[in-house]
């Protein structure tokens, strides 16, 4: 049996100004995980279970290049399905562009010789149950871990190395290639590279545009993940060890397409105000990234949280106030009044908020003070 299990996320920094091209981010993989285990099986079909997802076994095949979903589906399920669907499509896609190119090499036709299997997935951060019972979405990159976990679990059991840096590359670019399928749109793949990589990062965009035309005139996968990738980087960075991440569950999930809307409508509007408020951010951000990496400042590692926070506050009232939600300034002020730099955590609009401090004390002053306030702290550590 194979088990792969990945990480889920949070960001640190560049939350909105990773989205344009050239600017960072810091992500930070977390100790809650997606979980799949794969077993190979006689059976002519494979096998999908995910009980904390769907209700019931989906059974698929594989064949002329094509994945046949053989259980049939209602819409809702379709759409709950679509994230492992691409990600079987793309890595069976280039498993098998893999077998056609080894059968070239020693003149056999094992363009076939793929395994049926039986995949099940758990997951840690798909949901949360709140205190008086409710499920929701926490915004912890369930998706992306997913993508990431499917495709190297399949990737494993047809004996593909999914261990070294060569690996992770390829990985990547497999998962963020089945993400945007999924996700219908061309998101940044911070969360596709903390989930691959499960270090804490700093990421820079890969240019959306080249991929776009890449994507069109390039005719095999093998060739697309094998080529440079530019404007794309991603990097280990070290975060001090006695910096603590608190983390802040606010009570209502985001629904990241309708902030992305409104961030486009204002970017329209107002092009000028628009690339001042992202040229700040991403100052703050390199200024953080020498921080964390050469001088190890608390206070002006908070300082520079806190700057931040304040330039996505200027980004929300410029979109409605819809990113920085009254929940998440909730969280946001008793942090600061413990004396801690804090802001929302990825798009806004509810999921997640993070607080750093670098004592114990006050990271736990500020979950009794969010307790009291209606925000639920998360039992949840950062990868480092």
């Amino acid at each position: 049996m194979i088990t792969i299990k990945t990480p889920g996320k949070l960001m640190l920094a560049g939350d909105w100004s990773v989205l344009e091209s050239g600017n960072h981010c810091i992500v930070m993989p977390i100790d809650k995980y997606v979980t799949v285990t794969l077993e190979k099986t006689e059976a002519q079909i494979s096998t999908i279970c995910a009980p904390d997802i769907y209700h019931e076994t989906i059974q698929i095949s594989w064949h002329n290049s094509q994945l046949h979903i053989i259980t049939k589906l209602s819409e809702e399920q379709k759409k709950l399905f679509l994230t492992v669907q691409k990600a079987l499509e793309i890595v069976l896609s280039y498993i098998q562009e893999q077998n056609l190119e080894h059968s070239e090499n020693i003149e056999i036709d094992n363009t076939e010789n793929r395994e049926n299997f039986a995949l099940t997935i758990s997951s840690e951060i798909s949901t949360l149950t709140l205190p008086d019972g409710t499920i929701t979405k926490p915004g912890l990159g369930s998706s992306a871990a997913i993508t990431v976990a499917v495709i190297t679990a399949l990737l494993d059991l047809h004996d593909f190395d999914v261990t070294s840096v060569i690996a992770k590359n390829i990985i990547f670019k497999l998962a963020y290639l089945a993400h945007i399928q999924s996700q219908g749109n061309m998101g940044s793949g911070f969360d596709i590279a903390a989930c691959t990589f499960e270090k804490v990062i700093t990421y820079q965009r890969l240019d959306p545009i080249w991929l776009v035309k890449k994507i069109q005139t390039t005719e095999s996968l093998t060739e697309l993940v094998n080529t440079k990738w530019p404007q794309l980087v991603i990097a280990p960075i070290i975060i001090p060890d006695n910096m603590r991440v608190i983390v802040g569950f606010v009570g209502t999930s985001a629904k990241t397409t309708n902030l992305l809307s409104l961030v486009q409508t204002f970017k329209k509007r107002d092009p000028e105000k628009y690339r001042e408020i992202i040229h700040n951010l991403e100052t703050i951000v390199k200024n953080l990234i020498e921080q964390l990496t050469q001088h190890n400042n608390h206070t002006t590692i908070i300082k520079l949280i806190s700057e931040h926070r304040d330039f996505l506050k200027k980004l929300s009232e410029l979109c409605d106030n819809q990113l920085e939600t009254p929940e998440l300034t909730k969280l946001i002020t008793i942090a600061q009044e413990h004396h801690a730099g804090a802001k929302f955590s990825g798009a806004g609009g509810g999921d997640c908020g993070i607080a750093i401090c670098f004592d114990e004390i006050t990271a736990q002053k500020i979950k009794i003070s969010w307790t009291e306030n209606g925000i639920t702290p998360l039992d949840i550590s950062i990868k480092k």
